[in-house]
């Protein structure tokens, strides 16, 4: 017989290198291979499923996101249990966690958070060798297993989110509860730039849905004449037009760290200081509407070259103490302001003339305090207030000095 060939039979199998397993030795092999060959799907599984970018902060040596309580597990070289601590033991129901330690992972790797998560955190994040990050909707976890919290919770099943981080052959899982965070952004992602939600999950501990009372700044701007010429447009034009519109009005409220609060036809409301407080709102509302002549501008070169209508826009901002807060019906919410301030805002917009900024000399006198305060400020464009006159509004019981907002040539 040819040395290069070798003979099967039922009781061995021969391999490259080594003695010859038998059949029972073989299957058990085999069996081992599927349940590494599992476990590294399951790894790659998590590690395709982890967000790509999440605002994380330092904590454990892992990128959890900071000022939430972490639940910890470590796990050994052997994948047994070396470290539990005690809100981790909570959450996976322990006995005792003194007594687990030293027992295989899998023994506990089961129930609500899954069968297997922990061990498909750990395969992905040996196989990878860098931290791996998953959030997982849980239904049915018990809140009463999760660490406690002075945060209202929101209604809906909890969210965790899972780090592993391998350290020479061990792996340490930090579990946080992030469903407040989660439900903060996913409502607030309609109203704010990313930026903005950034901030708001840093400060996780304040309610940014509960009403309050704060000074803010409002801006309004909308279109001179456009309901009247919106009758006579064809819808595919109007649709453009205000697909335009609306985008390039937004990006400059985004780019200032503002809040889009609603659309009411062709109008955009806009609030600066809220959700997040911010010391210089009146001054980040001022370059907005300055920011939103020049995007206009754009758009009426482009509808010019299309030969379409150019109606021009007028803003109007104000500054003063409002309640702001997420208000409305449980199916339709959205944030904005109510007082005196917002419908003063509103009146400024409605007298202001095309390529017009109206204020008032709160605005005024909040953004002059908000340069002095500033060592530097570079780029910023120099801004001219002139007074109007003394104007009176409907439905606004005083008489109101009334600024108007221009930019000059810093030469």
């Amino acid at each position: 017989m040819n040395d290069d060939h070798k003979r099967y039979d039922s009781e061995s199998i021969p391999i490259v290198e080594g003695e010859p397993l038998t059949l029972d030795q073989a299957c058990a092999r085999i069996q081992e291979l599927e349940m590494e060959l599992g476990q590294l799907e399951d790894g790659l599984r998590l590690t395709l499923q982890a967000p790509s970018t999440l605002p994380v902060g330092a904590g454990s040596g892992a990128l959890t996101i900071s000022n939430l309580a972490e639940m910890v597990l470590m796990v050994n070289v052997d994948r047994s249990i070396g470290y539990v601590n005690a809100s981790m033991g909570t959450l996976l129901d322990l006995p005792d966690r003194k007594e687990v330690l030293g027992q295989p992972l899998e023994r506990w790797d089961r129930g609500v958070i899954g069968n297997g998560t922990l061990g498909g955190l750990t395969a992905s994040a040996l196989s990878v060798g860098h931290t791996v990050i998953v959030e997982r909707t849980l239904p049915g976890l018990p809140v009463q297993r999760l660490p406690d919290s002075t945060d209202a919770r929101p209604v809906g099943d909890p969210i965790l989110r899972f780090v592993a981080t391998p350290m020479k052959g061990r792996v340490q899982i930090s579990v946080q509860d992030v469903t407040r965070l989660r439900w903060l952004e996913n409502t607030f992602s309609r109203y704010v730039s990313p930026q903005v939600i950034e901030q708001m999950l840093s400060s996780a501990q304040e309610d940014f849905l509960d009403m309050s009372r704060r000074e803010i700044s409002m801006l309004y701007v909308d279109m001179r004449g456009f309901t009247r010429l919106s009758q006579s447009l064809e819808l595919p034009t109007l649709k453009t037009m205000m697909n335009t519109y609306f985008e390039r009005m937004q990006r400059c409220v985004e780019q200032h760290q503002g809040t889009v609060g609603q659309f009411v036809g062709d109008e955009v409301v806009a609030l600066f200081g809220a959700p997040v407080p911010s010391d210089d709102h009146a001054l980040r509302a001022l370059l907005t509407g300055v920011d939103m002549l020049d995007a206009h501008a754009e758009s009426l070169a482009q509808w010019q070259r299309e030969g379409w209508p150019q109606p021009g826009i007028g803003v109007g901002i104000a500054t003063g103490e409002v309640a702001v807060g997420n208000m409305g019906t449980p199916s339709h919410m959205y944030y904005t302001a109510l007082g005196y301030w917002m419908n003063l805002g509103s009146r400024l917009c409605a007298a202001a003339e095309a390529g017009e900024i109206l204020t008032v000399p709160q605005t005024h006198v909040h953004a002059l305090a908000t340069l002095k305060d500033s060592a530097n400020r570079p780029g910023l464009p120099h801004l001219r207030f002139a007074s109007k006159g003394v104007f009176r509004f409907k439905n606004v019981v005083e008489p109101v000095e009334v600024l108007s907002v221009a930019v000059v040539d810093s030469d």
